[in-house]
Order: C-alpha cells, then sequence, then structure tokens
C-alpha cells in the first residue's frame, strides 16, 4: 500500500513539476484578473468620456473614482493570489506532518 502521507514538493507529473504548474496556473490568474480589469476601466472611462449629460468636473470626478477602482481591483487580486499562494506553501510543505499528526491522533483514540 502506496503511503499517501509522505510527499515531496518536487513530485512532477510529465515533464513539469508541481511547484512549476501551480506557478504557471498562478501567473495565469493574475494576467486574467488584470485583464479583466483593465477591460473594464477602459469600458467604463470610455463611457464617461461619450455621455453628454455630465459636467466635464462631474466626468473627471466620475474618471478618478474609476481609476480609484481599477487600482483596488489590482490590489485585491494581488493579495488574494498572495494569500493562496501562502496557503499552498502551506499545504505542500505542512501538510504531510500534518496528515501524519491526524492519523497518530486517530490511533490514540481507537
Amino acid at each position: 500500500m502506496k503511503d499517501i502521507t509522505k510527499t515531496t514538493s518536487s513530485e512532477s507529473v510529465g515533464d513539469i513539476s508541481f511547484e512549476e504548474d501551480v506557478l504557471t496556473r498562478m501567473g495565469s490568474a493574475a494576467d486574467s484578473l488584470f485583464t479583466t480589469s483593465k477591460e473594464k476601466y477602459h469600458e467604463k472611462a470610455k463611457l464617461i468620456e461619450e455621455a453628454e449629460d455630465l459636467s466635464t468636473q462631474e466626468k473627471l470626478d466620475a474618471l478618478d473614482s474609476n481609476y480609484d477602482r481599477h487600482n483596488r481591483e489590482v490590489w485585491q487580486g494581488i493579495l488574494s493570489l498572495a494569500a493562496c499562494g501562502v496557503a499552498v506553501w502551506g499545504i505542500v510543505t505542512f501538510g504531510p506532518s500534518i496528515a501524519k499528526g491526524a492519523r497518530g491522533i486517530i490511533r490514540v483514540a481507537a
């Protein structure tokens, strides 16, 4: 029977290691988040500039607000991905020892 609690962080599937796969997926997720936020920012800016019922000051205020929201979305994406990275690192690093400890506790309780 294979011991599933023993894993190494450099196990590879095919030619890509686990770390490379996670980093690649996180990078593509970050790119996707940034691209989506940037597209929304440009669409809203276009709508604000084309609006005929707003004064110049209202347009400037709306553009500033739009830019601030875009920055918040970018930072939120960065922090979310950083939190996910720390969680994945913790699972990879401490997962086997946690599983082994839980198995030991279960044995003692039984």
